[in-house]
């Protein structure tokens, strides 16, 4: 967040006065910065879509004669800025309306493009209109107000989006039922169509950071296994290469899944029943959503949790006694 209001700091237009500004750009990328004092505010919007801009924010700091952070680097050149890893050569300008349409279009997409992802897990098909539900939102906000005006209007949408309509989103659940993912474990937490229940459990689970994995080669490690095992049954395969492809894929997708029935730390099934008889399941394991490749880490303790539940409808006068919560008196079994 800081980075964020720094960036907003940088586009006032006190601080334009004082600021280098600086703007370059590929077939891909446009790359706008400000600079003041020892801190560059870089703005990258990419272009891998026509039409499609989607712009992230970041904050650079001044050591050892450049500007770095992480891979990101802004290395002076004469009178000019070499922004790498893209290579991107940035020149001065006097002019912070540059490429104003471009970078507008990239404000919306970029909220956009992050809340679809922070919230992937609640399934891609309910989420998948998160560009139209955000310009749905924005629709009314005039393309000819200033960056930071522009700017400020979409983070505000996109926080009023993520802060009421996300959290509403548990309205449509009638039923929460919570069970054991051990190995076969019929195990129940929870089962419960108590609305404060499900909302709690909901508010728990949106409260959360995405974690992003680093791609790793022993992710491949299967696949070699695999064809030098069917050659050896039957050297027909290995000019066959199809079977070994189709079971390194199911082993890929379904593999860490059954590993996990074994795993001897808890993993819990969240299963949301809609009004309609659908159903949402997240898994939570290590105080983290597990959804395919995608690792959210959430801020407070689930198992804790279930047991503050359990004593808060205990101490709870509003909740009758025979309503149909089921907590286990013992959540950890």
């Amino acid at each position: 967040m800081i980075k964020k209001y720094f960036f907003l700091f940088c586009l006032t237009t006190v601080t334009l006065a004082q600021a280098s500004i600086y703007v370059g750009k590929n077939d891909k990328e446009l790359v706008f910065v400000h600079i003041h004092d020892n801190i560059a505010a870089i703005e990258v919007c990419r272009m891998e879509r026509p039409n499609e801009p989607r712009t992230y924010l970041d904050t650079l700091y001044f050591k050892n004669n450049h500007f770095s952070k992480g891979i990101a680097q802004l290395i002076p050149q004469d009178q000019k800025l070499l922004f790498l890893p893209d290579h991107i050569f940035l020149y001065p300008t006097t002019n912070d309306t540059a490429y104003s349409t471009i970078r507008k279009e990239g404000y919306l997409k970029g909220f956009a493009s992050l809340l679809s992802l922070k919230y992937l897990w609640v399934n891609h098909h309910n989420w998948v209109n998160m560009n139209h539900l955000l310009s749905k939102e924005t629709d009314t906000i005039s393309m000819n107000v200033p960056n930071p005006l522009y700017y400020k209007t979409i983070q505000k949408k996109a926080n009023f989006f993520e802060n009421i309509i996300v959290p509403q989103y548990a309205e449509k659940f009638q039923r929460i039922v919570i069970t054991d993912n051990t190995f076969l474990s019929n195990y129940r937490y929870v089962d419960s169509t108590e609305p404060i229940v499900i909302q709690q459990i909901w508010n728990a689970l949106i409260d959360n950071e995405m974690i992003f994995k680093k791609f790793s080669l022993w992710t491949l490690l299967p696949y070699p296994i695999i064809y030098i095992g069917l050659g050896i049954v039957n050297p027909i395969f290995y000019f066959i290469v199809p079977p070994a492809v189709a079971i390194w894929t199911l082993l890929t997708r379904y593999g860490p899944s059954f590993v996990s029935h074994l795993d001897k730390n808890k993993a819990y099934i969240i299963h949301f029943y809609s009004k309609n008889g659908s159903e949402l399941k997240v898994k939570v394991k290590n105080n983290t959503i597990y959804y395919h490749n995608h690792y959210y880490a959430l801020a407070r303790d689930f198992q804790s949790l279930l047991g503050s539940i359990q004593v808060a409808i205990n101490s709870s006068t509003n909740i009758p006694v025979n309503s149909s919560l089921a907590v286990t008196k013992n959540c950890h079994k």
